[in-house]
């Protein structure tokens, strides 16, 4: 008997062992999405009173718009650096009030909440 037909019948071939475990790796990984985080209404009361003045003003700004860069924070509120406007915009996203959308000086900020 050649080793063809010891496969025939009925033997499990190496190739389908490992088919079969891709397959379930392939399962497993496309199927999970990743959780998202619902919010307690007490939790939010609470990041939000972490927020300082400044920070309320950008979170209300970005509400209203949807969206915002930083040079736009800087052309609607006057006396604050462009580094400041990074870390309150930082800071808002650790938070999940935004979400960063690109990774250069013209990345904008969406409101998530």
């Amino acid at each position: 008997m050649s080793e063809s037909e010891k496969k025939q019948e009925g033997g499990v071939s190496v190739w389908s062992i490992i088919l079969a475990f891709f397959f379930v790796l392939f399962l497993i990984f496309f199927s999970r999405k990743k959780p998202f985080r619902k919010r307690e209404p007490l939790e939010k009361e609470k990041e939000f009173s972490e927020l300082n003045e400044r920070q309320r003003g950008i979170l209300e700004l970005l509400s209203s718009k949807g969206e915002i860069t930083v040079e736009q924070l800087m052309g609607d509120i006057k006396g604050v650096t462009e580094r400041t406007f990074r870390r309150d915009m930082k800071k808002l996203e650790q938070l999940g009030f935004s979400k960063k959308q690109g990774n250069t000086k013209g990345s904008k900020y969406i409101y998530t909440n």
